[in-house]
């Protein structure tokens, strides 16, 4: 049983709890620096982008193997 320190005290770690892994981080920076290539006008923009970055890298195979056999 694993615990945690929180603001009041030790607590039981929350049962399935998504952990993220090391493709994750490399995920979330590609993402990052393709969204962020040209300048957000707003909110809704940004979302816009974030999800059309998600689409193209979803289908780039080559950057999925090589993140998965890293």
């Amino acid at each position: 049983l694993y615990k945690r320190i929180g603001r009041r005290g030790t607590m039981e770690w929350p049962p399935r709890l998504p952990d993220l892994t090391l493709c994750d981080f490399s995920m979330w920076s590609v993402i990052k620096d393709r969204v962020y290539k040209t300048p957000i006008q707003n909110l809704i923009h940004l979302k816009k982008r974030i999800e059309e970055e998600f689409q193209i890298l979803s289908t780039d195979y080559s950057y999925l193997y090589n993140a998965t056999n890293a």
